[in-house]
C-alpha cells in the first residue's frame, strides 16, 4: 500500500468538515507529500507539513489547510505569508493560493534619522560626551551605531543606519568634519591635500 492510499484509508473514516486529529493527517500527509502532482510549488517540501497546518478541513475527496511559510522574515520582513492548500486524494493532485500575510513581528515605530543626526551633529561639533559617542585620544569621535540606531530586524536596522549617516555627514560638513574609515575627524583646512567638500561618505 502506498503512502497515498494510507492517507485516502484514514481519511476516508473521517466525517466531512474540520479535521479534529489534525497532526494524524499532518503525519500520513507528510509521507505521502511527494507523490501528489504539484507538491513542490512554492519551495514546498513535506517536513513543513507537520505541527504547522491551520483551518484544516475534510471534504471528500478534497483536503485543505492554511500554512504560513516564514521565507519573508527570514529576509527580514515583519509578516509571514500564508498559503492556501488543496490537496486532491482522488486525482493526487496539489495546488496552493498565496498572496495573503500575517503580521508575525512588530513593525518598528518611526524614528526620525534627521532629527537623531542633528542632536548627535551637535554633541559632535562641541566635542562632548555621551554614551552614544566613542571619542579618542586624538579628538576623533566615533558614533556608537548600535547605541543609536533602534530597529527590529537587520533590514531595518541597515536601513536607518544608511539615513543616519547620510543625515549626520550633511549637518558636520560645513564645520569640517570628515568621515575617515569608522570615525569622524575635523578636517584641517591648511593641510595639504585635503578637500571636506570632496570627501566621501564610506557605509558604516
Amino acid at each position: 500500500m502506498s503512502e497515498l492510499d494510507k492517507l485516502r484509508l484514514y481519511l476516508a473514516a473521517l466525517p466531512a468538515g474540520t479535521v479534529g486529529e489534525v497532526r494524524a493527517v499532518e503525519d500520513l500527509l507528510a509521507e505521502a507529500w511527494d507523490e501528489f502532482e504539484g507538491s513542490d510549488q512554492g519551495g514546498m517540501v513535506a517536513r513543513k507539513v507537520l505541527g504547522r497546518t491551520e483551518k484544516m478541513e475534510w471534504n471528500p475527496p478534497v483536503l485543505t489547510f492554511d500554512l504560513e511559510r516564514h521565507g519573508a522574515t527570514v529576509r527580514g520582513s515583519t509578516g509571514a505569508e500564508i498559503q492556501s492548500w488543496t490537496i486532491n486524494t482522488a486525482d493526487g493532485k496539489a495546488s496552493v493560493a498565496g498572496g495573503r500575510f500575517r503580521q508575525v513581528h512588530a513593525r518598528s515605530p518611526n524614528w526620525d534619522a534627521k532629527a537623531v543626526a542633528q542632536e548627535i551633529a551637535q554633541l559632535i561639533i562641541a566635542k562632548q560626551e555621551d554614551p552614544r559617542l566613542i571619542w579618542n585620544q586624538k579628538g576623533h569621535v566615533r558614533p556608537d551605531i548600535g547605541n543609536i540606531v533602534p530597529g527590529v530586524n537587520k533590514q531595518t536596522r541597515e536601513d536607518r543606519s544608511r539615513r543616519f549617516w547620510d543625515a549626520l555627514l550633511a549637518e558636520l560638513l560645513p564645520h569640517s568634519w570628515v568621515k575617515i574609515g569608522r570615525h569622524l575627524e575635523k578636517a584641517d583646512p591648511n593641510q595639504e591635500g585635503v578637500s571636506v567638500e570632496s570627501t566621501v561618505a564610506n557605509d558604516p
